[in-house]
């Protein structure tokens, strides 16, 4: 009963994606507006109004803080507390609240921060819209061609009840190999969970595997749930650069391998094999190809808030439920007018909250599939070099058409 009560909960609240592109990449990555103070508002049709504020203060050359709030009339922002009464807007949350150091080979990240805001090019092992989250992410490249990365956050928090607060950790290290065009990864991700539970310094160690946890600890079950406490991912990644403008990347994860035959019959192989080309033609045209194969459970795991969501935005660069997808993303820019296109599909399952064994192939081969495409169009004319107006057109064929104006300047 608590375990559908928590998928009940988890599912129901799903949210649309949140779209930080509109506090405009262009102008945080461009070295006379990265430091302004941003401001986006937006309304239209079959969307929330949303208005975003951002701003990055550099101390000195190797420390820099960032703000970041948003503020919506529906929501879809990832808040626990909504104020119906409340005019226009709603609620709010702030995205980003960040401190930065940058030293020589060693950098490190406290607070919330993005791990991702480039809109074409997948740069981060997360979903570039996940929720974010409060820690520390740091690197550090410790040797020639080597480099070693760690982050360790608390997500959001879930309530079952009153009592009843589960607190979820979320842990991340790799090495990285990077040597003339190739670049090798090999990391693991981890969630854990517990009721008012801090961080677990044996379960958090970012020098040993994640899957020794499992080994050396007691205390991976809680009374009254369905499977264990943790859920830990294996990922490979590989980059090659094929020439100046063009990149290859391809991200596998593996939540659960079959090694035995007989397994294999009855219990599905969970993985997601992320892929993306990605060219830069000049400064003002790039684009990038992806697409992925993955099983229907992956992301999900059978135990307290330990599936790979936070109040239903995707952890990992996938959507919860597919099986395969595939997306074309293009970027043209000029000094006065710049737009976005992205064109998608996406088979998936639909996953009720009911399911307790999504990872066997009888259960998976029983859910409804969905093919889902879309496409979605953002163009902009820059009035002034600070003042910029939009446009967006999202059509999906599972959706109503949106029609959104958006509004950005700095100053």
């Amino acid at each position: 009963m608590k375990k559908t009560l928590i998928f009940l909960i988890a599912l129901l609240t799903f949210l649309n994606a949140q779209d930080l592109s509109l506090t405009n990449y262009r102008w945080r990555i461009d070295e006379s507006s990265a430091n302004k103070f941003h401001f986006t508002y937006n309304a239209g049709l079959n969307i929330p109004m949303h208005a975003y504020a951002e701003k990055r203060f550099y101390i000195n050359d190797y420390i820099d803080m960032a703000y970041g709030v948003v503020i919506s009339s529906e929501n879809d922002i990832g808040a626990t507390s909504v104020r119906p009464d409340f005019p226009v807007f709603s609620t709010a949350r702030f995205y980003l609240g960040e401190l930065n150091f940058n030293y020589n080979k060693f950098n490190i990240s406290l607070g919330r921060h993005l791990q991702d805001v480039d809109p074409i090019q997948q740069r981060t092992i997360w979903n570039k819209n996940r929720l974010t989250g409060d820690g520390f992410f740091w690197s550090w490249d410790f040797h020639k061609n080597w480099r070693f990365e760690n982050s360790i956050e608390f997500l959001p928090s879930e309530r079952l009840s009153r009592e009843e607060v589960f607190e979820r950790i979320l842990n991340y290290h790799a090495i990285i190999w990077d040597w003339n065009k190739l670049t090798f990864l090999l990391g693991e991700t981890d969630i854990y969970t517990g009721i008012n539970r801090g961080v677990s310094l044996q379960r958090s160690n970012p020098f040993l595997p994640y899957a020794i946890h499992m080994i050396d600890s007691y205390d991976k079950f809680l009374p009254g749930f369905k499977g264990d406490d943790e859920n830990f991912i294996i990922l490979f990644g590989l980059k090659y650069k094929i020439m100046e403008q063009l990149l290859a990347s391809s991200y596998l994860y593996i939540d659960d391998i079959q090694i035995d035959a007989e397994d294999r019959e009855t219990v599905a192989d969970v993985y997601l094999w992320h892929n993306e080309i990605y060219y830069e033609y000049n400064k003002n045209l790039r684009g990038s190809i992806q697409f992925s194969l993955a099983n229907p459970a992956m992301g999900w795991h059978n135990g307290p808030f330990t599936n790979y969501l936070s109040y239903g935005y995707e952890l990992l660069p996938h959507d919860f439920g597919e099986i395969y997808s595939a997306g074309l993303n293009l970027n043209y820019k000029n000094k006065f007018f710049e737009t976005y296109i992205k064109g998608s599909v996406i088979h998936k399952a639909i996953v009720e909250p009911s399911i307790e064994y999504l990872f066997l192939h009888e259960v998976q081969d029983n859910l409804e599939k969905v093919t889902i495409m879309g496409v979605d169009v953002k163009t902009g004319f820059y009035l002034f070099k600070n003042l910029a107006l939009w446009g967006h057109v999202r059509l999906e064929t599972n959706e109503n058409p949106v029609y959104n104006l958006i509004l950005q300047t700095y100053f």
